[in-house]
């Protein structure tokens, strides 16, 4: 089975699109500035699915074959790997974990956690990626999800402290 652009950037979406949900649902159980920062990263989260969509709408048949030489597939058995949920099940709603959640700090180790599994496929990702301008976006989404990182674990450590 052969690594699909469509199908794989549909997942990259949805990704988003529970980051988002998480996000939003996380923000309405928070206060002051952490509600803050759920807030500031659901409208990421919403660009970057922004920004999947129109990389979906714009590829080509010749974009959906791995820019470098794969010959054992590895670039796609790793993404099928994500896209199967051994990875990342996109299929999981993340809001519905935050019932499980409790406090602050755990709903930012959480979203930690799941930051690292959307860099993970983000990665993947633009390992099979062809055109230049669609590698330069990912690497700026990726960029961003670290910020995110950043930015939550930085909020964990002061509620710590």
């Amino acid at each position: 089975m052969g690594f699909i652009a469509d199908e794989v950037l549909e997942m990259a979406e949805q990704i988003e699109r529970n980051g988002v949900k998480f996000y939003r649902a996380a923000a309405e159980g928070a206060t002051g500035d952490v509600s803050g920062l759920f807030n500031r990263l659901a409208e990421m989260e919403e660009r970057h699915g922004d920004t999947f969509h129109d990389m979906r709408a714009k590829l080509t048949p010749e974009e959906t074959v791995p820019a470098t030489a794969d010959p054992d597939d590895l670039a796609g058995k790793y993404l099928r790997s994500m896209v199967e949920g051994k990875v990342f099940d996109v299929s999981f709603d993340p809001a519905e974990k935050l019932a499980t959640l409790e406090g602050a700090e755990e709903v930012l180790s959480y979203a930690i956690a799941l930051e690292h599994k959307a860099i993970s496929f983000f990665g993947g990702l633009k390992d099979s990626m062809s055109a230049d301008d669609d590698i330069e976006k990912l690497n700026a989404i990726i960029d961003e999800e670290k910020s995110h990182v950043i930015d939550l674990s930085a909020k964990l450590d002061e509620i710590r402290t």
